[in-house]
């Protein structure tokens, strides 16, 4: 990949949840992560890892919020979780991937 996708994939990869660090709904340590998961997959691939971030993020929220524990859910949990479902469908299944970035 040329320096400058890593470049622009590691700043978007920043920008996408640094409004959630703004409001104090995520932390530091969550923002740079999700950059060094831009600097490896680039542009197109860290939009959709952001996508399917929010999605098991949201999916983990209601496991927590449902088996009511009092403790706080560490976001890197569901970061990881979207960037392994990024990459299993990018494993398996690569023209889903070319379909849904048709219009990026």
């Amino acid at each position: 990949m040329p320096f400058s996708d890593v470049l622009t994939g590691w700043l978007v990869g920043l920008l996408v949840f640094l409004p959630f660090y703004v409001l104090s709904a995520m932390g530091a340590g969550d923002i740079k992560l999700m950059s060094v998961v831009g600097a490896f997959v680039g542009v197109k691939g860290v939009l959709l890892c952001a996508l399917f971030t929010a999605l098991t993020g949201g999916v983990l929220a209601l496991i927590f919020a449902l088996s009511r524990t009092r403790s706080q859910l560490p976001y890197a949990l569901a970061i990881l979780a979207g960037v392994a479902v990024f990459i299993s469908c990018s494993l398996f299944n690569p023209a889903f991937l070319n379909l849904s970035l048709q219009g990026l």
